[in-house]
């Protein structure tokens, strides 16, 4: 017996066309399409689905898309097998993307912190010149500085140096991404290598 789709030779015996999957009708001798489970359909939705529900959709589409094509190759099963493979891939590549960029943007954050304490205590420390028309003796605000500690990712202390005669200061202090603030009494506030031990300058 011929199969009626394809013309390929089918055994007496046979049920199905091994060629096409026709099915043999044993009445009249005409051979039907085997008709294809809905887990191809299944296996397309999922994969779609695997890019705003990942990981479970996403093997949920493999899996039903592997299936479908051991039972016949169809265009859906193959493009819900696709798609779920590219979730499982793509998903935490752009996961780790993100987790990257949240982290340097809380860095940046801390590093804005950092800066506008040591802002904040150049400004202390002029209105404690004004008073005592010298810098010498002059302390950390403690607020200020466990603030700066506190938004330091490696908790590196800022340093305050102050000349010998008191006429001078400079407060420096390590940002998260490896770089030094540094203000000083003639008004600098800039990235610094450092302090100037003679003088209590922020080296420019």
């Amino acid at each position: 017996m011929d199969c009626q789709k394809c013309g390929k030779t089918i055994p007496e015996s046979g049920k199905f066309c091994v060629s096409c999957g026709f099915k043999v009708d044993k009445d009249n001798g005409v051979s039907h399409e085997k008709k294809p489970s809905g887990l191809q359909t299944a296996a397309l939705v999922m994969g779609i689905l695997g890019f705003f529900i990942p990981f479970i959709t996403s093997l949920l589409a493999i899996i039903f898309g592997a299936i479908t094509l051991k039972e016949k190759p169809n265009g859906k099963a193959v493009a819900g097998l696709t798609l779920g493979i590219i979730t499982i891939l793509i998903i935490p590549i752009f996961s780790a993307m993100i987790l990257v960029s949240l982290s340097s943007a809380r860095s940046k954050a801390h590093d804005a912190r950092i800066k506008a304490d040591i802002m904040q205590e150049r400004v202390n420390a002029e209105v404690y010149f004004t008073d005592k028309n010298l810098y010498k003796n002059y302390t950390f605000s403690p607020e200020l500085y466990n603030d700066i500690i506190a938004n330091s990712t490696n908790q590196i202390k800022p340093e305050l140096k102050i000349n010998s005669d008191g006429s001078s200061y400079a407060i420096i202090a390590t940002l998260n991404d490896g770089q030094k603030w540094c203000v000083d009494s003639t008004s600098y506030s800039d990235f610094s290598s450092g302090i100037n031990e003679s003088n209590a300058k922020c080296n420019k």
